[in-house]
């Protein structure tokens, strides 16, 4: 492990030992916000899938295509 990098593991086990609540509740928070982007990301992704496959049921599929030069 590099100098820095131990430094900073040691300043934020301090402030963990001083406040562990605070640390638990940030820890909480961004595992909250990142299982929420990944929830609003999967979510996004199945309804474009649903609508895919509803216009495809309702018009069919397409029996002419349309080519620029």
């Amino acid at each position: 492990m590099t100098i820095p990098l131990m430094l900073n593991m040691a300043l934020i086990r301090a402030h963990a030992l001083q406040r562990p609540f605070r640390a638990l509740l940030s820890i909480a928070g961004v595992a909250l916000g990142v299982l929420a982007s990944v929830g609003i990301g999967t979510a996004n992704i199945q309804v474009l899938r649903s609508f895919e496959q509803a216009v495809t049921t309702v018009a069919g599929p397409a029996t002419l295509e349309i080519c620029g030069p």
